[in-house]
């Protein structure tokens, strides 16, 4: 019964009224007579999503952290604050010289980390609405509702990885570095740097897989990293300090049950966008290196099974899926993609019922800046 009510309060919560209106959005959008009337309509999408995330109050994970650091930061303080991002101590310290509004703070957190994917959207070979409809079902109400300066983060790596496709590594490099200054876990982001941009065979990409699940489940990788750490000096930094930690008291990890549920959906996305894109008349390019991408995303995801917190690190690479979903529609048949609409309701259903973390009754009701109402935040 627990689960029942669960399951239907979600599906009549605003994040499933607005996955409806996005998947709409994709079928209405993407036809003839909207194209050539130039509506906006991937504008109109994104402009939704960043009015959710940005005008919620109380709503989502880590709310008193960030709202205490928005609330006492200054210049004098700022070197005080060891907790924090220097990039993200600074937008807060920026936004506080302007306005004292919490409210006003996260509409411009909101419209900064999703204005990224945004634009980022607009400079590759792929179908903006449907990207925009997985971003928001894949990422959105997961990350862009607790994390502000992570969500940043992925914004600019997101930015980033386009430029490196577009071989224009010192813009790129820039991005990353912004990414960095935000959150420190974007670091390992640099590695799509060197990320090959040949489509491998299928048999290949298959036992890379099952060669990290192994190695991934049985913990012989934090094993090694640790015997490693034991033995050779590492200048002390924060991120090394960090990583030590986790790697040595931080297991942690999934039920065998939700690891094979998690792993299951990713082998189903990639079976599913590998179907759809062989079958595509014209082969964009842009697919072979974001594949590549995701791949990553999925082995690192096996590699850190051990200690979950690591796998929040694979998220920086998992995002260049909403660009494989709209690159294999805008090339599928219209046959294709007709199929593919009725796979994206299914696969954004079973997202958006799946997205929520422990503390649901922290997202549900959404709370607005404008409403009254007071939900207990922990």
């Amino acid at each position: 019964m627990g689960k029942s009510n669960g399951m239907i309060e979600i599906i009549t919560s605003l994040y499933f009224a607005l996955f409806f209106i996005l998947w709409m959005n994709c079928l209405v959008g993407n036809t003839y007579e909207i194209k050539k009337s130039k509506f906006p309509t991937a504008l109109f999408s994104i402009a939704l999503i960043i009015l959710l995330v940005g005008l919620r109050w109380n709503t989502g994970t880590d709310w008193n952290s960030y709202k205490d650091l928005f609330d006492t930061i200054t210049f004098d303080n700022f070197n005080d604050i060891r907790h924090f991002d220097i990039g993200y101590k600074f937008f807060n310290v920026l936004i506080n010289s302007i306005t004292s509004s919490y409210s006003f703070f996260l509409f411009m957190d909101s419209l900064v980390a999703i204005g990224l994917i945004y634009k980022a959207l607009g400079k590759i070979d792929t179908n903006r609405l449907v990207s925009i409809l997985f971003f928001f079902v894949g990422y959105c109400i997961a990350h862009y509702f607790g994390s502000n300066r992570r969500i940043i983060a992925i914004g600019f790596v997101f930015c980033g990885l386009v430029y490196i496709y577009k071989e224009k590594k010192a813009i790129a490099i820039l991005f990353l570095i912004m990414a960095f200054l935000f959150h420190r876990s974007s670091i390992i982001s640099f590695i799509a740097l060197f990320v090959p941009r040949k489509r491998y065979s299928y048999k290949q990409y298959v036992l890379v897989l099952l060669f990290c699940f192994v190695v991934g489940y049985s913990g012989l990788l934090f094993s090694i990293l640790d015997k490693i750490l034991s033995v050779v000096s590492l200048p002390g930094s924060y991120i090394i300090k960090s990583a030590m930690h986790y790697i040595r008291y931080g297991a942690e990890e999934s039920s065998f049950s939700h690891y094979i549920l998690a792993t299951c959906k990713r082998l189903i996305f990639v079976i599913t966008m590998l179907y759809f894109e062989r079958n595509c008349k014209n082969k964009s390019p842009v697919f072979a290196y974001f594949f590549n991408l995701y791949i990553i995303s999925i082995c690192g995801y096996f590699l850190t099974s051990k200690i979950s917190i690591f796998q929040i690190l694979t998220t920086y690479f998992a995002i260049s899926e909403i660009i494989l979903w709209g690159n294999v529609f805008k090339y599928s048949s219209k046959k294709n993609k007709e199929y593919l609409m009725l796979i994206f309701l299914f696969l954004g259903t079973i997202q958006v019922l799946n997205s929520f973390p422990m503390y649901k009754d922290l997202f549900i009701p959404y709370i607005s800046t404008f409403s009254k109402t007071y939900r207990r935040m922990y």
